[in-house]
């Protein structure tokens, strides 16, 4: 292994590349045009999780000892390393507000689906849902995946909407989440409804206040399963956290693909220096 640069052989390149158009054309499908242009961090993001996902499915225990041995030889006392497979089971994206976290979210789930049979156990999905900050962003997560062809529902809803019965995500509020059992309440979601091999999506995930006790209810719902969590503000959170030596861990070795609001400034997207768009 060539430690620290990782060297993809040109037809696993295309392969991805074929992978990530499939997504995007899945994407595109409902919206009414035929090319969907990714920004160069959205492209190498996607890329990112294409090759882990990959790797993941097809020879987990390589991988595994690959990443040991890259920390080992490269960044020995910088970077924890994975004990097992089962810490190969969460990716995060450390990206700026503004670049399209949604679009990313939803590139990631055509991903993952490719993948699954392989990354599963048992091959199949049990439930996918996705965990929010509030009923604003609930609403506004279910539009936009409605727009890129995904069946999804509010939680304590009917699934109405397009739903085509196709690996449907459970869009919740954090607060909603309970690891208590209940009677008569729709909007309360108890964690042992979830049992089974999940898809667990999280947006910023790092803001919740009641860490512990969230992350703890989290972690149930993802055991034997998947996570993608994205945020925007993961330094942040951890710098303002009295308690994270549990945690700080766990989300070093996630994190896939870290491009901060300092790097996107310093490639001139700040919106007081260059005009954009991101499409969501």
């Amino acid at each position: 292994m060539n430690h620290g640069k990782a060297r993809i052989p040109g037809k696993m390149l295309v392969e991805m590349d074929d992978c990530i158009q499939a997504a995007v054309d899945s994407i595109s499908a409902r919206r009414g045009y035929g090319f969907l242009p990714l920004t160069h961090f959205q492209y190498l993001a996607a890329l990112a999780v294409e090759y882990f996902l990959r790797r993941r499915a097809e020879h987990p225990d390589l991988l595994l000892a690959e990443l040991k041995e890259t920390v080992r030889h490269e960044e020995a006392g910088r970077y924890p390393v994975p004990a097992d497979v089962a810490d190969l089971n969460k990716l995060v994206l450390w990206m700026a507000p503004g670049i399209g976290q949604m679009l990313l979210m939803h590139l990631n789930y055509y991903q993952f689906l490719r993948h699954r049979k392989q990354l599963l156990p048992r091959g199949r999905i049990d439930n996918i849902v996705l965990l929010t900050l509030s009923e604003r962003m609930s609403k506004e997560h279910i539009e936009r995946m409605r727009a890129s062809s995904i069946s999804c529902f509010r939680h304590g809803e009917e699934r109405g909407g397009y739903w085509d019965g196709r690996h449907p995500v459970r869009v919740l509020e954090f607060e909603k989440l309970t690891g208590a059992r209940t009677r008569g309440n729709r909007e309360v979601a108890p964690t042992y409804e979830f049992e089974g091999q999940n898809l667990i999506f999280v947006d910023e995930g790092r803001r919740r206040e009641d860490g512990a006790a969230w992350l703890a209810r989290r972690d149930e719902l993802a055991k034997g399963g998947f996570v993608f969590e994205y945020s925007a503000i993961l330094g942040e959170s951890f710098e303002k956290s009295s308690n994270i030596s549990e945690r700080e861990d766990e989300y070093a070795r996630a994190v896939v693909f870290n491009y901060s609001y300092r790097d996107f400034c310093r490639d001139g997207y700040d919106p007081n220096f260059k005009d954009f768009k991101v499409f969501v």
